[in-house]
């Protein structure tokens, strides 16, 4: 069975093209509600989130054991508890500038 991947947002074809492969699960066009993504986050193995979506522990484990990778679609990185990823233990991604 292929891994879930949690996209927040709708995001160009583009973007989602890279994950042909996974269990994708796209929230919605709008930001999503705190406990609509705590809920949809449930084993995922992925996360692509917006800057509109705190990333820290709660998410995290929410998430459950399964996550390994979180990608933030954004320039910045304020949104993204580090501390918190550090302790998890997963891989984050951000672009390059």
């Amino acid at each position: 069975m292929p891994e879930k991947v949690l996209v927040t947002r709708e995001i160009p074809e583009a973007g989602l093209r890279p994950l042909e492969g996974f269990n994708v699960t796209v929230l919605s066009e709008r930001p999503p509600e705190r406990g609509e993504l705590l809920e949809a986050v449930w084993g995922s193995s992925g996360l692509l989130v917006t800057p509109t979506e705190q990333v820290d522990a709660e998410l995290m484990n929410a998430a459950g054991e399964d996550l390994k990778v979180v990608a933030n679609m954004a320039v910045g990185y304020d949104n993204v508890n580090l501390e918190a990823a550090r302790e998890a233990s997963w891989r984050w991604v951000r672009p390059r500038r």
